[in-house]
């Protein structure tokens, strides 16, 4: 499917100028949607972020990394989500995560982005999948709101409308894949209150912090975050330490690298809940993925490995373990992954006896065609070389005997 000659477009810089004329107008914007379902869309799959990702991603200055889709799918397994509630999903890009708990039987979301480009594309990809719920033009570091617009069920497609209310902070479900580690201003509110303020430099743990603030009584939230978050200090190290001691973080999950169209980072999801834990389940599945052209993807078997182990809080060798509140006082509240989970394997040392047997053969090997060589000498020149013949013979004799011995 060719999504520029449908939308008639030269480049993919001009999506965001020609979604911004046709949704508005249900009657234009469901006529493209027919054509584009008519052309085999995957609408299982976020084909707009396929596209957009690869062209137009402003990795450095907006530090956008879309989700790719196994760990999408990874988001949703693990969550496990009750198909019937109301789920947030947080930095929400062109809604990858939510496309994928759409595909799997989730009709009822709320989407937060902020950036204005990326939001019309949001809307475009909940609105033909027709979902109910909210999609938000939001900041969530400031907490400023641009714009809100309520998503109904419809025929075929979402009807839109736009509003003034926000849907109440009570989520049982939340996911983010928010920027990593970027700049904001650093004023404390309502959401970091008994926690502190994240550092300006790394807004990463503001993410937290606001997701855990959306969260029902219940509710559980998972942040994919850079490997940073577990070990930098300061006021990060006062937050994490917060975050182990009251019982809310549940789960280090460390990922494959490599995983990203535009970034190689190492990444983890941090699985929180408001249903404290006395532990903490700490997993590195580094070794999981396979290649598949220019990145790392997980597979399906191992997706669903992956999240039932995170469900029982398996122990798996050199893998994946609980770790106790007090083994992670002593580490002072660093959760390096590798502090936890030692995933060293030792060479293996080779039997001494196979080696002196291999040793042994590759000498009779060598003396054979040493005899083999003097052997050809011998016709090819005659006498001459027959008093040589006898010394090599000699030689192979005693070679022979001393290894016998």
């Amino acid at each position: 499917m060719d999504i520029r000659k449908i939308l008639e477009i030269d480049e993919i810089y001009d999506l965001q100028k020609k979604l911004a004329e046709i949704m508005p107008h249900k009657h234009l914007r469901e006529e493209y949607f027919d054509r584009i379902i008519a052309n085999g869309a995957d609408i299982k799959r976020d084909f707009i972020r396929d596209i957009y990702q690869e062209e137009a991603a402003q990795r450095k200055p907006l530090k956008q990394d879309y989700t790719p889709s196994s760990l999408c799918d990874l988001f949703f397994h693990i969550a496990n989500p009750d198909k019937n509630e109301l789920f947030l999903d947080e930095c929400a890009g062109t809604g990858s995560l939510a496309i994928a708990f759409i595909s799997n039987g989730c009709q009822n979301c709320v989407c937060v982005e902020k950036s204005s480009t990326v939001f019309i594309m949001l809307l475009f990809n909940l609105t033909i999948r027709n979902i109910s719920g909210y999609a938000i033009r939001q900041d969530i570091l400031t907490g400023s709101v641009a714009e809100i617009f309520r998503l109904t069920r419809g025929d075929k497609y979402s009807d839109i409308q736009k509003t003034d209310i926000l849907p109440e902070n009570r989520f049982l479900t939340a996911v983010s894949n928010p920027p990593y580690s970027l700049g904001w201003s650093g004023t404390p509110d309502i959401r970091t209150e008994g926690w502190g303020t994240p550092p300006k430099s790394k807004a990463d743990y503001m993410f937290v912090l606001d997701i855990m603030h959306r969260l029902g009584n219940r509710g559980s939230a998972y942040v994919l975050l850079p490997h940073g978050v577990l070990f930098r200090n300061n006021t990060e190290a006062l937050i994490r330490q917060q975050l182990v001691c009251s019982g809310y973080l549940n789960a280090v999950i460390g990922l494959p690298d490599n995983m990203f169209m535009n970034t190689q980072i190492l990444v983890v999801m941090l699985c929180l809940s408001k249903i404290k834990s006395n532990d903490v389940w700490i997993a590195d599945f580094s070794r999981y993925a396979v290649r598949q052209g220019k990145v790392n993807v997980l597979e399906n078997e191992k997706i669903h490995e992956i999240a039932e182990a995170c469900h029982k809080r398996q122990y798996i060798q050199k893998t994946a373990r609980r770790v106790s509140l007090e083994e992670i006082r002593e580490n002072e509240f660093n959760l390096n992954i590798p502090r936890y989970i030692d995933t060293f394997e030792p060479e293996e040392l080779p039997d001494v006896r196979e080696l002196v047997k291999s040793i042994l053969d590759t000498d009779r090997e060598i003396r054979e065609t040493e005899i083999k060589i003097a052997r050809m000498m011998q016709e090819l020149t005659g006498e001459d070389y027959r008093n040589i013949f006898g010394e090599v013979m000699q030689l192979w004799n005693s070679a022979d005997t001393a290894g016998r011995e």
